[in-house]
């Protein structure tokens, strides 16, 4: 009889936290920045703000990309960000306007000679849409990169209007951001 009861609890067991498990949140958007602690610093803290589709944003040191290397930590653990609603939907809805636009890629032979800024690219990316399912994929796109001459491959949306639109996520998470990291 005992065994029956653990039998059927481990069954319960399975069967609710199989119901009530949550799938992993997915990356909608993601920007890498750089954040500097002082006006007066040369070298900045590279971080990567990201927006997932639970409603949260994470922002984490960045350790991908980055023009002379910049190996100055800044955060010892992530920092979430739980978004009201609103916040969440306005960010999200333009995150969904881009996920699909036609973007003009540039490839230059001729680099200039100046030197880029250290740190991160603050390239922005966006999630993609698998057209068979209709749902989102944890696969992102890039869709516009920071722009300069020192670039040999660069992306930007066609349109003025989503151009205007990926610049304004970008500015609204990495102002999130930093109003996290300041406070």
């Amino acid at each position: 009889m005992k065994n029956l009861i653990t039998l059927i609890t481990l069954i319960v067991f399975a069967f609710s936290a199989q119901a009530t498990s949550l799938k992993p949140a997915m990356k909608i958007a993601n920007v890498p920045f750089n954040y500097y602690e002082n006006p007066t610093d040369r070298i900045p803290a590279p971080l990567e703000v990201t927006l997932y589709d639970n409603g949260d944003i994470i922002i984490e040191n960045y350790t991908g990309l980055q023009f002379f290397g910049s190996t100055k930590i800044l955060l010892e653990e992530d920092l979430v960000i739980e978004l009201r609603d609103g916040e969440f939907y306005q960010l999200a809805s333009m995150a969904n306007l881009l996920h699909d636009i036609d973007v003009e890629e540039y490839t230059s032979q001729i680099i200039c000679m100046m030197v880029p800024p250290p740190g991160a690219t603050s390239d922005l990316s966006v999630t993609t849409l698998m057209s068979d399912l209709m749902s989102l994929t944890n696969e992102l796109r890039v869709i516009h990169t920071q722009g300069g001459c020192w670039r040999g491959w660069s992306v930007t949306p066609l349109k003025q209007s989503m151009k205007e639109l990926a610049r304004e996520l970008k500015s609204e998470l990495i102002k999130i951001a930093l109003e996290e990291i300041q406070e």
